[in-house]
């Protein structure tokens, strides 16, 4: 029993780190196409918000 219980424990403390990796991962990946999405929608609502110079266009 106790050998069941702790190889279920190892189990589980490899999938939690696994997890934890891919979650790193994708956090790492998603991170900067999310960073340019809001620059890019706050330039949109603001222009010039960016640079500070730059005129809207139109």
């Amino acid at each position: 029993m106790s050998t069941v219980t702790s190889a279920w424990w190892l189990l589980v403390t490899m999938l939690l780190m696994v997890l934890l990796l891919v979650l790193l991962w994708y956090s790492a990946v998603l991170v900067v196409p999310a960073v340019l999405v809001v620059r890019a929608v706050l330039v949109a609502v603001r222009p010039g918000w960016s640079s500070g110079t730059t005129r809207p266009d139109g």
